[in-house]
């Protein structure tokens, strides 16, 4: 089974949810996190070919199929399959959650922590208290902290995605003791927080993650202005924006247990097919790497023997 599918939990989820032992493998590829088009970068969803790609929503699925790419299936997000969570008292009113755009553990992202924690502030006076979620690689560091800590706000982690089984049930826990959550730029969080009843909203600075194209965010920016206008802080931001987490979580595509196992081939007497096609999966993709990282040693030894300017 692919490693990714481990992240943030999902595996361990979509096994309890389905009723199989925890460790059954996915026979594809899922989709980790919340994305705006084909659910991943083309060459992670082609991976898995030909077995599935599993993408979480109607966006991700119709942008896989203008691709070409109709090894996609719609699954809904993991969150989706969580169990109901345990009764517990409302949350404190008008208590903003924030959750920045975060860089992760292979690649930094353009975010400037001060802009982000000056402008929070400037809204922070709306609501009875602020708490900001940094990923754990931006919350290790202490500056990164005291940002938003000397601003009268309170900071906390999810933590890492290593597979900690209580992942999303913790995150789950924190984003239902607030009534608002709040983000730079929309992303998985957010839509987690408004599936959940949050009322929802972006503010901020834009954020830049493509270099040579969107080196500021703005062109993300006005692009998140015009597809989800609902998010636009407009003083209070007191809409009730479930309707559009559960469409960006895709709960229109949330499988039974029982569909949930045959999709999967979790059913008793589909053991063998199910280990054949992971068995596959592992070795083409093993197999795909390793071309990969032969092409560009090729190419760096070939760049070597070029010569030099001058020379």
């Amino acid at each position: 089974m692919h490693g990714a599918n481990g992240h943030y939990s999902h595996r361990t989820i979509l096994n309890q949810y389905a009723g199989v032992a925890d460790g059954t493998p996915l026979p594809g590829l899922l989709q980790h996190g919340w994305n705006h088009d084909l659910g991943a970068t083309r060459t992670d969803v082609l991976i898995p070919a030909p077995q599935p790609f599993y993408v979480w929503n109607r966006r991700n699925l119709q942008h896989c199929q203008r691709a070409g790419l109709d090894h996609a299936l719609p699954l809904g997000a993991p969150f989706l399959y969580l169990p109901p969570p345990e009764a517990r008292p409302p949350a404190p009113e008008r208590s903003l959650f924030a959750v920045p755009l975060h860089s992760w553990e292979r690649e930094k992202v353009r975010l400037d922590l001060d802009a982000y924690a000056a402008a929070l502030a400037e809204v922070a006076g709306q609501f009875q208290s602020v708490t900001v979620s940094l990923y754990w690689y931006d919350y290790q560091d202490p500056a990164n902290r005291k940002l938003f800590e000397q601003r009268g706000m309170k900071v906390v982690t999810a933590g890492a995605r290593d597979g900690n089984p209580r992942f999303l049930l913790d995150q789950r826990d924190q984003l239902l003791g607030h009534s608002h959550v709040t983000s730079n730029r929309v992303q998985t969080g957010l839509f987690y927080a408004m599936y959940l009843g949050l009322k929802g909203f972006l503010y901020g600075p834009p954020v830049g993650v493509e270099e040579r194209i969107d080196r500021a965010g703005e062109l993300w920016a006005a692009w998140q202005a015009h597809i989800f206008p609902e998010l636009a802080w407009d003083g209070a931001a007191d809409r009730d924006l479930r309707w559009l987490g559960a469409r960006e979580l895709g709960e229109e595509f949330r499988r039974t247990p029982q569909e949930l196992r045959d999709l999967m081939l979790w059913n008793p007497g589909q053991e063998r097919q199910l280990h054949e096609l992971c068995w596959d999966f592992r070795v083409r993709s093993t197999v795909g790497w390793r071309s990969r990282w032969w092409r560009q040693w090729q190419r760096a030894q070939a760049l070597r023997k070029l010569p030099r300017v001058g020379a």
